[in-house]
């Protein structure tokens, strides 16, 4: 019995060597992101994740394939002292999809802002649904609920006018 103890300890020793080893030594790179106020969490496996902050410099991670978790964009406006601030969305990620990093090389990431608008039109019956898609500049989706440091930033409004200028339509996005 204490012969069968002593191989299955050997046994695990070496799966822990053999799995916590290669992962030890493949090195480190640098992650860093371009556009201010932006920040990113991104994970390799189960054992390695990262935030990036734009506002504090590279980041050093081990060298591997990262996906990204959740970003994050805040700033102020100019007379307005509230904190504004938006999320990602759960994706697509565009070409944040997967993140490469290279033992000693530094990878600069390029998202958020600017910001373009996608219109997402759907008609059911005589209702036409008009969906609002936020997309960055890397292709990463974000979500259309602005916060502000007091709480949820009113939903847009929108109105629709002819080539004289005249207003044809008009009307308020509701959240959800």
């Amino acid at each position: 019995m204490k012969k069968q103890g002593m191989w299955i300890l050997v046994a695990i020793v070496a799966v822990a060597v053999i799995v916590i080893l290669p992962y030890s030594l493949q090195g480190k790179g640098t992650v860093s992101i371009e556009t201010p106020g932006v920040e990113l969490r991104i994970r390799s496996g189960w054992l390695s994740t990262a935030t990036i902050r734009s506002d504090s410099g590279p980041v050093q991670v081990k060298a591997g394939i990262y996906h990204p978790m959740q970003a994050a964009m805040r700033a102020t406006k100019d007379g307005d002292t509230r904190q504004w601030s938006m999320a990602s969305a759960r994706g697509p990620w565009g070409k944040l999809a997967m993140i490469r990093v290279d033992k000693g090389k530094t990878v600069t990431l390029r998202l958020g802002p600017p910001i373009t608008l996608h219109a997402d039109i759907q008609r059911q019956g005589s209702t036409v649904l008009v969906g609002l898609a936020l997309v960055g500049q890397a292709g990463e989706h974000w979500s259309p609920r602005v916060m502000t440091s007091q709480g949820q930033a009113p939903p847009p409004t929108v109105r629709i006018v002819d080539e004289s200028g005249t207003v044809l339509a008009s009307g308020k996005f509701a959240y959800g």
